[in-house]
């Protein structure tokens, strides 16, 4: 059978700058391109279509759809980018007549109600999408027998059928490596520190996370399943020496969540003598000046934490297990050993209050950090926050399941006590202006503009806090000055 795997273009979701692809960082699917392998080892014919990479809108994405000729039509979703993967398979079922099939978090949290509230979707791959989406082809090809397929949803007449779940995959190096060899590898680009725009690509080493933060959504489960060091580094070979790549995005939860088998990976990648530059997520209570030294000699050159909150009793309450002075220690040490550094803060847990929000973000202005990350807290299905605010729980207020509202940024789906969602977004608002512009951040975007790491998307906070800042400075003297408002007058 042929099997067409769909990505639409997601930069709407964040109101981005408009650029071409070129003056944007964009990731391979990787999710896609794993489950295209699995298809390929039963001898289907697959094809990807990257709206995203294409910058193709949805009247194109259903044009080249269309003259693919498939016929199944897949596509994955997060809560986040689901209403335009369900928009394109609506198109792909009432005006081709295609089978369509949905994976991804969306509807694995939720297949029942996908199902129902989308007729045009046919079939809802749950968690791990490998082996469920090539028993799903077989029973198309053959018996039509979906009851036998764990880990698969479907609607048989007026009923919709949630099959057994399917157990994680636990040798995950029996997966075949992405097919990546169907997507055009010179439009995957990303502003690599020091470098400017390089091709890249992402290489997931684990699955699962074992900690236990309640804001969190784990598609792969608590349990944590690693790939070999050997698989790992021959996958990174690969990628250098046959694809062209340049830089890697470790794509795992916390790259460092077991810090001697990092420091195995890093030793293998000197061994043979790699030249690649890379970049990963880490935990700051995973980090320290042994394995910090050991990732810069492999070719690390930036990290992220995950810092969340300047508060530590909000860190508490929301089972993060770090603590403020780890987050301080580990971002000070990455900068000492010249890490470009980076770190993502959640504003509008529960329990927070403007005292706390204030907290946070002079916690982000103090550290030693070249980015930071202010999102608006989204109660996001699947996690124990987001049955807490659908009951109203904690001081949270649920506004909307409209899942198109379900944003990190330029939007809020609750209200906070007496905090709603107009002053979240204004807290957002604040938090960036406040971090970047100043003086030494300003300088250093600069200097990497000049190098050439010219990706609009990367650089958007940077935009939105200076234009938040002079638009402020602009109000506030033509206050002072007298000037009349531009309101129309009744």
């Amino acid at each position: 059978m042929k099997i067409l795997l769909c990505r639409p273009a997601y930069t709407p979701i964040y109101k981005l700058i408009k650029s071409k692809t070129g003056l944007k960082f964009v990731f391979p699917p990787m999710g896609l391109l794993y489950v295209a392998a699995s298809l390929e080892q039963d001898g289907h014919e697959v094809e990807v279509i990257d709206g995203e990479a294409d910058d193709l809108t949805p009247e194109k994405m259903l044009q080249a759809v269309e003259k693919s000729k498939p016929d199944i039509v897949g596509a994955g979703a997060t809560t986040v980018d689901f209403e335009y993967a369900n928009a394109l398979l609506k198109q792909v079922k009432e005006k081709l007549g295609i089978q369509t099939v949905i994976g991804g978090p969306h509807s694995t949290i939720m297949p029942t109600r996908v199902l129902e509230e989308n007729p045009h979707i046919d079939f809802a791959v749950r968690g791990e999408g490998e082996i469920t989406a090539r028993e799903l082809v077989k029973e198309l090809a053959a018996g039509k027998n979906f009851s036998k397929v764990d880990g698969l949803s479907f609607r048989k007449g007026d009923k919709i059928v949630n099959n057994r779940e399917r157990e994680l995959i636990p040798d995950l190096d029996s997966l075949p490596r992405p097919a990546r060899r169907l997507v055009d590898q010179k439009k995957y680009l990303f502003p690599v520190p020091y470098r400017g725009m390089e091709l890249v690509t992402e290489i997931q080493t684990s699955r699962g996370c074992p900690q236990k933060c309640v804001f969190c959504y784990r598609m792969f489960g608590m349990k944590l399943r690693l790939r070999s060091v050997k698989s790992v580094v021959d996958e990174i070979e690969y990628c250098v020496k046959e694809l062209g790549v340049k830089f890697i995005s470790f794509a795992d939860d916390t790259l460092t969540i077991v810090p001697k088998r990092l420091i195995e990976i890093c030793d293998e990648i000197i061994a043979r003598k790699i030249k690649v530059h890379w970049f990963g997520l880490s935990r700051a209570d995973k980090l320290n000046e042994e394995i910090i030294k050991k990732m810069k000699s492999a070719g690390c050159v930036m990290m992220s934490i995950g810092v969340e909150s300047g508060s530590q009793e909000i860190l508490d309450s929301m089972k993060k297990g770090t603590t403020l002075e780890q987050c301080r220690e580990s971002i000070r040490l990455l900068k000492k050993h010249g890490f470009v550094t980076r770190a993502s803060f959640i504003m509008g847990l529960p329990g927070e209050d403007r005292r706390t929000l204030r907290k946070t973000i002079d916690f982000a202005k103090d550290l030693a950090l070249d980015r930071a990350f202010f999102n608006i807290f989204t109660p996001y299905p699947g996690t124990p926050l987001f049955e807490m605010a659908e009951r109203g729980e904690g001081g949270v207020q649920l506004l909307t399941h409209n899942w198109k509202d379900f944003t990190r940024s330029g939007n809020a789906v609750i209200n906070l006590g007496d905090i709603d969602s107009e002053e979240l977004m204004e807290w957002q608002k604040i938090a960036m202006m406040e971090f970047y512009a100043r003086p030494r951040i300003i300088f250093n975007h600069l200097l990497e503009f000049i190098r050439g790491e010219r990706a609009w998307y990367y650089y958007r906070p940077f935009f939105f806090g200076l234009k938040e800042f002079y638009k402020r400075k602009l109000r506030f003297w033509t206050r002072k000055s007298g000037a009349p408002s531009k309101k129309k007058s009744k």
